[in-house]
């Protein structure tokens, strides 16, 4: 998840599969702030996972995530400085986002990497947890960076979707 502040500024935020733990750690990446950065504790796989991205207060961003790790259910929160994020809303944009993250300038469409079955569900959006609504299809905006031919999007509606990434 993540997106634009009102001065443009891009962050990403979710969960970063690792194959070699098999498992998921939560990550931040914010546009000039610092490189890419995980956090623990890290979550199991095969499971649902609850994933909350807002703005607690200006200039800062947070990732709330909620699931099982270490055969515990658990919540953890965390909180970043970012420049330019408004509490209140007021220009900033979000994006929700399923990825095989590559190396920069060297795509591989058919290194065999693949992501099966991310379920994106009861998604909501709102300037804050008293006004959230479902997210709509008329709140949503179809991008894809890589040929259409290796994503498969299971599609209900603006807030809830399947999708699946198979780069063969």
């Amino acid at each position: 998840m993540g997106g634009w502040s009102n001065t443009n500024m891009a962050v990403d935020v979710g969960l970063q599969h690792s194959t070699k733990y098999n498992d998921w750690a939560p990550f931040m990446l914010i546009e000039g702030v610092k490189n890419p950065y995980t956090f623990k504790p890290r979550f199991e796989p095969d499971q649902e996972v609850q994933m909350k991205f807002y703005v607690p207060s200006d200039g800062n961003i947070a990732l709330t995530v909620t699931g099982y790790a270490d055969g515990e259910k658990i919540s953890r929160s965390y909180v970043e400085p970012a420049p330019g994020w408004t509490a209140n809303g007021n220009g900033n944009l979000i994006k929700r986002t399923t990825s095989i993250g590559q190396i920069q300038d060297r795509q591989d469409y058919n290194d065999g990497s693949y992501i099966r079955r991310v379920r994106w569900a009861t998604s909501y959006i709102g300037s804050n947890s008293e006004d959230n609504i479902p997210w709509r299809n008329s709140q949503t905006y179809d991008y894809c960076s890589m040929p259409r031919s290796k994503v498969e999007v299971d599609y209900v509606h603006g807030g809830e979707e399947t999708d699946s990434i198979f780069l063969d």
